[in-house]
């Protein structure tokens, strides 16, 4: 994401013994200091209100005074347009997201926003001006940082007019996750670990469910740590060998706990 997006999140206190891992803040910002600074989910507005279906009407835009209002308007069965997109797994996160209703969390009021030359406008394939909104247009947006933010002000960084082009970022986006991963590791849990008696073993992890399934095909000969592994079966059992490569520093590869662990696999 664009830094300056705005983004939503739900956080957690600190797990037992990682207390120290977020650095105190300057003596002149311990007001902004809050106990809950681990991060379990960030998502953008699009992401965010898309998911939890709601959309945004146009009710007015003025191009020489830069203001846009929208209003919110649900799209599940009970009023609206399109059904909303659902999720596939886990639980029901706070912030409403039922069919047919406005959600609970973020903004669900009509609200006039800032937009302006900044703003990036999507329809279809291609970048329009501010001029191709129209009132009654039904759109999603991401908010970016306002001069007023301070009284609560927001500016509309990038809005989408239409399917096509709110199609089109969902996939770019997607795609930008796939290539993250391949070249920066996917995460996974280490369920267990065999030690052969002569070097080398075999280890069964499980990948996050955010891992990219177009990813496990990528994990064969890929390494955990400063161990070497080889996809076999279920998913992801590789085996291990020491070595003398690059990725141990030149050093062989030391035996870990059998402990489960959340590890990076590397693609």
């Amino acid at each position: 994401l664009p830094l300056g997006t705005h983004v939503h999140g739900y956080f957690v206190t600190p797990p037992a013994g990682e207390e120290a891992t977020i650095p105190p803040l300057p003596d002149d910002k311990k007001q902004f200091a809050i106990a809950e600074n681990h991060a379990l989910l960030i998502e953008d507005d699009f992401s965010f209100y898309q998911r939890r279906g709601q959309a945004w009407k146009v009710v007015s835009i003025d191009v020489a005074k830069e203001k846009i209002k929208l209003e919110p308007i649900a799209t599940g069965p009970a009023g609206a347009a399109k059904a909303p997109v659902p999720m596939k797994q886990g639980p029901l996160l706070p912030g409403g997201n039922e069919p047919g209703k406005l959600v609970k969390a973020g903004i669900n009021t009509p609200f006039t926003f800032d937009i302006d030359g900044r703003s990036e406008i999507w329809q279809g394939r291609q970048l329009v001006e501010l001029g191709a909104i129209r009132p009654g247009d039904n759109v999603q947006f991401n908010l970016a940082w306002c001069q007023g933010w301070g009284q609560g002000e927001f500016r509309v960084g990038r809005l989408w007019l239409d399917e096509e082009s709110r199609t089109r970022a969902t996939e770019r986006q997607r795609q930008r996750h796939v290539q993250y991963e391949r070249e920066r590791w996917t995460a996974g849990w280490i369920d267990h670990i065999e030690h052969f008696d002569y070097g080398g073993g075999i280890v069964t992890a499980t990948p996050a469910a955010t891992a990219p399934p177009t990813c496990r095909s990528c994990w064969r000969g890929a390494a955990i740590g400063t161990v070497n592994i080889s996809l076999e079966t279920r998913g992801i059992t590789p085996r291990w060998r020491s070595c003398t490569s690059t990725c141990c520093r030149g050093s062989a590869c030391q035996r870990t706990s059998s402990a489960p662990a959340l590890v990076p696999l590397r693609n």
